[in-house]
């Protein structure tokens, strides 16, 4: 008698129970998709996603421009109040020119990280303050930088052509080099320019030149840093010693 092989229907006889089909065995189905997870899956970017971040973008060149055209504002202002002070104590005091080169020494010391504090910008000050004694046009005037205030003062005799030049210079945000050149090609002149006494509130471009020179302006950006150079109570008791001094 034969002796008879072993049939080889054995193996076809096994089922996968996945597939039901003979002879196939399949993975495990976390083995099977190792490899495609560890591909990240494709970004989409959503329809209205440009119109979003144009959107953000906006609102931050926006507030950025209305900080520093704030901080600017303010320091016109305490410019001129400060010049006031001065022009008071002179005139009631009788104090000489001589004050302002000590209060530039002492201020300069009380705040070595601000340059602001010069005998030759304190004199702008005080010009600053004689030129204009009506706060209504220095709140017009505070508007655009201390570098164009000094530039409109140097160029221009009288008040009504300086604030139709601030005027312009904050409407269409021109930096202190621009308006120079208006004033020398005597654009007043040229557009028939009256004077102004009120100022548009619109804020301008916040990508103007006169923005861009706002937020970069060293003397505003030294300001910031006022409350750690110096305890004000020592500052002023320092500085009423060397008024009493110059009055001797």
């Amino acid at each position: 008698m034969a002796k008879q092989r072993p049939s080889k229907a054995i193996n076809a006889s096994k089922s996968s129970p996945a597939s039901g089909q003979p002879g196939i065995v399949q993975a495990p189905a976390s083995l099977a998709t190792t490899h495609t997870t560890a591909q990240s899956p494709q970004k989409t970017v959503p329809i209205n996603y440009d119109e979003l971040l144009a959107l953000i973008r906006t609102k931050i060149l926006d507030s950025n421009a209305r900080a520093a055209l704030a901080l600017n504002h303010t320091l016109a202002v305490m410019n001129w109040e400060l010049s006031r002070h001065i022009l008071d104590a002179q005139r009631q005091e009788g104090w000489g020119t001589g004050v302002i080169d000590r209060l530039s020494a002492d201020l300069t010391k009380g705040f070595p990280n601000v340059q602001g504090f010069s005998p030759r910008n304190l004199k702008y000050m005080r010009a600053f303050a004689e030129a204009y004694p009506d706060p209504a046009i220095v709140q017009a005037l505070a508007q655009i930088s201390w570098y164009h205030n000094t530039t409109l003062l140097d160029k221009l005799p009288d008040t009504g052509r300086r604030v139709w030049y601030a005027q312009q210079a904050f409407k269409h945000g021109w930096s202190r080099n621009v308006l120079v050149h208006q004033i020398e090609s005597d654009l007043y002149r040229r557009q028939g320019g009256r004077p102004v006494t009120n100022f548009e509130r619109t804020l301008p471009p916040p990508q103007s030149d006169l923005v861009r020179q706002l937020v970069k302006d060293p003397y505003n950006l030294e300001f910031l840093t006022l409350g750690a150079e110096a305890s004000e109570r020592e500052l002023e008791i320092g500085l009423i010693g060397r008024l009493k001094d110059q009055d001797q």
